[in-house]
């Protein structure tokens, strides 16, 4: 009888000791990815601002355009005068 309750016990603390090896991987893991993230999300927001950016570049050049009618000379010529 003593044997088998002496396996029963060595069971219980190889389980337990799988269970903490699987506990502080899964944490370290995710530690580690969250860490791992944080780059792309930088390269994200820059690249957002960028394009933000041009476009509003964009958007000015064109409304500069519209305001001068397309003449590439505004205040020079006929109208001048």
């Amino acid at each position: 009888m003593r044997k088998i309750s002496a396996r029963r016990g060595s069971a219980l603390l190889v389980v337990l000791g799988m269970l903490a090896f699987m506990t502080v991987s899964a944490v370290a893991f995710a530690a580690y990815m969250r860490r791992a993230r944080l780059p792309s999300n930088y390269l994200r927001r820059a690249t957002s601002s960028r394009e933000l950016v041009k476009a509003a570049l964009a958007r000015a050049i064109d409304d500069i355009d519209h305001a001068v009618n397309d003449n590439p000379h505004p205040g020079l010529g006929s109208e001048a005068c």
